[in-house]
């Protein structure tokens, strides 16, 4: 730290020393001492030999904090980000740090990273794990070092020419037109289950799992067929936790089809009689999914559930994998917009924050889209043209 300004104040009979500095958030500060000395010579000796102090006092206090290890310093950093993150991030930050960063730099000094320490880490993580868990791993650990030289804690980023990992974004490994039919099919077959309900809703609608665990009777309109997304469920440690949506464009509200009404409609009646059965009032802030006792379904019950029937059905994706239950959300979209459903009204569903997202990622995900573009173009110009024939009075050459 480096106290710029060294003021000398006459204060009664004595001298006072004063020393002006900035803080971390860049606002200046100033530390006050009453000095011995007697005479103004000799006080301003003291000041200088005083500002030399505090300067190699705050040096070697810098000093300590750059010998701090990288785990000690990205787990403060974690530690401090507790306030202003979901508790879901904040365990994920917790299991890059253990799983990413603290088995190959843990113990290493922040001080002594450099450039080429950081790519051989990256190199190293990227031979062990997916390139997007990497890629949330070195953006932690560079926000760590960002924060340690704002703070003086630091001379130089480590980060400062390392280009973060890329990453090539996976395709959606959504269903079939025909797959999602079957699957239809097969849970009309079956008697209503909350984890039937919760695929029929995902396939229908694009919710989020979360989301769909979080929905409440208060957000259902049977009657205008609205859904109202407000709440989700969020996952930390071995539990889960209530939470807003994802982001701000998540809280929304989505049209839902007369066959996606009726199945609510059955649910809402089963709770009501259960309700009825039990002797307690059926109350709007019950989870759709969840008990009469005011709890919520585990979302691991429906991915269960659904891993189960996909396995049975022997259903491959889009991309030749097995769906997960987030991929029936890739499956609604893309089947939404290859069937000619807007890009805008997708988006606004699945609570994406602007079209151009849902755009990029799901306009070319349907493989015969294309094809369906050709032949349509070659109906188009096989439409037989009509010209409108005009009778002209003047032959346009005489300038009239």
């Amino acid at each position: 730290m480096k106290y710029t300004n060294a003021c000398l104040l006459a204060h009664g009979t004595k001298w006072r020393g004063q020393l002006q500095y900035k803080d971390d958030g860049g606002k200046w500060r100033k530390r006050t001492k009453t000095l011995n000395a007697a005479g103004k010579r000799a006080a301003l000796k003291e000041l200088e030999e005083w500002r030399d102090q505090m300067e190699r006092e705050a040096e070697a206090e810098k000093e300590g904090r750059a010998a701090i290890t990288v785990a000690e310093y990205v787990a403060g950093y974690i530690e401090g980000k507790a306030n202003s993150v979901e508790p879901s991030t904040q365990a994920e930050y917790g299991r890059l740090l253990s799983k990413l960063i603290a088995p190959h730099l843990g113990s290493t000094p922040i001080r002594d990273l450099t450039p080429a320490i950081i790519e051989d880490w990256v190199k190293e993580c990227g031979e062990a794990y997916k390139p997007q868990t990497v890629v949330k791993a070195f953006k932690l650990f560079k926000a760590a070092m960002v924060r340690a030289v704002e703070r003086d804690e630091l001379s130089k980023n480590p980060f400062r020419t390392v280009e973060t990992p890329k990453v090539t974004k996976a395709k959606p490994n959504s269903l079939t037109q025909r797959d999602a039919n079957a699957v239809l099919t097969v849970l009309g077959a079956f008697d209503q289950t909350p984890q039937t309900l919760a695929i029929e809703i995902a396939l229908y609608t694009g919710m989020r799992l979360g989301e769909i665990c979080g929905l409440r009777w208060r957000g259902v309109d049977l009657e205008r067929m609205e859904l109202g997304v407000c709440e989700s469920l969020g996952h930390y440690g071995a539990g889960w936790y209530l939470k807003e949506p994802k982001t701000g464009g998540s809280v929304r509200t989505i049209a839902v089809p007369p066959a996606l009404a009726d199945s609510l409609k059955e649910r809402r009646a089963a709770m009501k009689a259960a309700c009825l059965s039990a002797g307690v009032p059926f109350r709007e802030s019950f989870f759709v999914l969840g008990g009469i006792d005011g709890t919520w379904i585990n979302p691991q019950r429906v991915s269960h559930k659904w891993r189960d029937l996909a396995s049975a059905l022997e259903i491959e994706g889009t991309q030749g994998k097995r769906p997960t239950f987030h991929d029936l959300r890739h499956t609604y979209a893309t089947l939404a917009i290859a069937n000619g459903v807007d890009v805008k009204t997708v988006s606004s569903a699945l609570g994406h924050s602007n079209a151009a997202m849902t755009l990029n990622t799901y306009a070319s995900a349907d493989p015969d889209a294309k094809r369906r573009a050709a032949q349509m173009m070659q109906r188009v110009y096989a439409e037989p043209a009509t010209a409108e024939v005009l009778e002209l009075g003047r032959t346009g050459t005489d300038g009239k």
